[in-house]
């Protein structure tokens, strides 16, 4: 077996998936939302808890389709994506002056500009129209009607992830049109990160009512630690106790990082495969230290970083530098880098949490550091495709949405 098949941080596990990401009852309420109909479920926990693995799991033979809310420019778009995924286009005749008659379902259908299958709607309507008939020309239409004739019955779930990555006025109209797919019947499923899980409701109230929540947490060490404990003896490969737990403690509380870590770990060992002969291993720390700015360095964020401690451009008098105990002298913007990157381990910072790491390690209290890490967040955002800070802004807290980036921030 290999060590790819047995820990796998970008896909599906087998051999480790240990438990579900939620508890029996949680799980138990998407069964019956499922089976009500009707029901917008959100899923909402951190970036990298499991949720696409519960969703997943729980389709088991069902066919979903899961699109990225991530860069839409518009509402629309989401639905077009839905189509592209279901392999299906959105069309509409312009011309409806036939000379003769339009028959069948599908043909009443593109009469009055309801978008179908191309092959659906070419198929009915040709077969029903004479010989004698006008050029109908095909135009794209709207994507949203489509996805609702395509979907209503419930039977194929859309699972649309990372909505928080929209803009807020996406977020606003896409609200309005998920109500009316799901009243229309489509099963929708949105996942959301904490924070972010009442967007949908204050964007359009008449969700309320309408939501089934099933809620995500970080993995406590224990819980980290029986993927280690399932996974190595597949390797041949048994961990001294302890070893686990410090692979645990680096993961941030997300499965898939120690899903990575002991990837990364059965390479060093020479486990790319089961192992011939059985080994007994105790990880060490600076082992672990180790395999974590390999980890690191395997993603590349090193111009990300480089900015986000530079921060935006000075304007008129420099930035104030705190010298610490050590002799070590920093801007805010390496400070709050810094002490993102300390002791412990955590994606999610609430403003005391950052503001405290921040004084401890200038050795004195520093002014409130918060335009400083909305600053940051929006520098990071702007460098990709996809955001990696979530401010909360009013909200007092901040996440790092790539734990890769967490893991180049703290060992690279």
């Amino acid at each position: 077996m290999r060590a790819t098949d047995v820990f796998k941080p970008k896909g599906i596990p087998t051999h480790t998936l240990v438990r579900e990401p939620v508890a029996p009852a949680a799980s138990i309420s998407f069964d019956d939302a499922i089976e009500e109909g009707g029901t917008l479920i959100r899923v909402v926990g951190p970036s990298k808890s499991g949720k696409t693995v519960f969703v997943d799991t729980k389709a088991e033979a069902r066919r979903y389709i899961r699109i990225s809310a991530s860069g839409l420019k518009n509402a629309l778009e989401l639905w077009t994506r839905v189509l592209a995924s279901a392999g299906g286009e959105a069309e509409r005749t312009t011309s409806t002056e036939f000379k003769g008659t339009v028959g069948g379902e599908a043909g009443a259908k593109a009469s009055a500009g309801i978008v179908l299958f191309k092959a659906e709607t070419e198929g009915k309507v040709k077969a029903d129209v004479s010989a004698s008939s006008s050029t109908a020309i095909v135009l794209a239409t709207d994507p949203l009607h489509t996805v609702i004739q395509m979907f209503q019955d419930g039977a194929v779930w859309i699972f649309i992830d990372d909505f928080h990555y929209a803009t807020a006025d996406v977020r606003k109209e896409l609200a309005e049109q998920i109500k009316f797919a799901a009243e229309e019947g489509v099963q929708l499923i949105i996942a959301l990160i904490p924070g972010r899980s009442e967007d949908l409701l204050q964007k359009n109230g008449d969700l309320q009512g309408r939501i089934v929540d099933i809620s995500f947490d970080y993995w406590n060490d224990d819980e980290l630690s029986s993927i280690a404990h399932s996974g190595f003896p597949h390797l041949n490969i048994r961990l001294e106790p302890g070893s686990s737990v410090r692979l645990a403690r680096e993961s941030a509380g997300t499965p898939q990082l120690m899903q990575a870590i002991c990837l990364e770990l059965a390479r060093e060992l020479g486990a790319r495969e089961t192992l011939t002969t059985p080994i007994t291993c105790t990880v060490e720390q600076d082992q672990v230290a180790t395999i974590c700015r390999r980890l690191a360095n395997g993603a590349d964020f090193s111009e990300t970083i480089e900015q986000i401690r530079k921060g935006p451009p000075e304007r008129g008098n420099p930035r104030k530098s705190y010298t610490d105990a050590t002799g070590k002298t920093r801007d805010v913007y390496e400070l709050i880098i810094d002490a993102i990157a300390i002791d412990p381990p955590q994606l999610k910072f609430t403003y005391t949490d950052l503001q405290n790491r921040v004084n401890l390690l200038a050795g004195e209290p520093v002014a409130s550091v918060w335009e400083s890490v909305r600053h940051i967040s929006a520098i990071a955002n702007n460098m990709g495709a996809e955001k990696k800070f979530d401010f909360g802004g009013d909200l007092r807290w901040v996440s790092i949405l790539d734990p890769y980036l967490f893991f180049a921030l703290r060992w690279s």
